[in-house]
């Protein structure tokens, strides 16, 4: 399973939503193709290394609290798919 997006409103000290997206949006080109991105499926890429900065205070670590937050979520529940023919 692929994360590609994740989205809280008003999660700790944010106001506003949180929107971390992990598909690139801007045009790819093939060395970024070849070294920094890697295919899912066809034409949809996500980033190999992904880095947050930012000033002191701004929120850095509370947002990296919250990926682990998902990624808890995330291996601790159970996805049930059910199907009707």
């Amino acid at each position: 399973m692929q994360v590609l997006c994740v989205k809280a409103k008003k999660y700790k000290i944010f106001d506003e939503e949180i929107v971390l997206d992990f598909v690139p949006q801007n045009p790819k080109h093939e060395i970024d193709k070849q070294y920094e991105l890697l295919e899912i499926t066809d034409n949809l890429f996500v980033h190999n290394t992904i880095g947050i900065v930012g000033k002191n205070a701004t929120g850095k670590t509370m947002l990296c609290d919250f990926l682990y937050l998902v990624y808890d979520i995330l291996s601790t529940a159970r996805v049930n798919h059910s199907y009707q023919l």
